[in-house]
């Protein structure tokens, strides 16, 4: 897995912290080995909770694609819809 600077907030603590970067790790495992469908939502629900914003998780969405070439709201709409246990893409 290569190495992305996510924009940390410097007013998060270390569980916000861990909570997004769980998500990041989340996203790129779907287009890799795959993730827990469950885990997946479970930690998504978290960014969302650290990030509550719309604005600000869109931001965090354009500077994670501009890295990575995805995005994380279209990854968690398409894992949602999903019915398997292990979702990959």
């Amino acid at each position: 897995m290569e190495n992305y600077q996510l924009p940390i907030d410097a007013n998060w603590d270390t569980a916000d912290i861990i909570a997004v970067v769980n998500l990041v790790d989340d996203v790129l495992s779907v287009y890799e080995d795959g993730v827990r469908r469950n885990k997946f939502l479970k930690d998504y629900a978290a960014f969302k909770a650290v990030i509550p914003a719309m604005s600000e998780q869109k931001q965090f969405d354009r500077d994670f694609k501009r890295q990575t070439g995805h995005q994380i709201y279209q990854t968690a709409q398409w894992v949602s819809n999903q019915k398997g246990e292990l979702v990959k893409r």
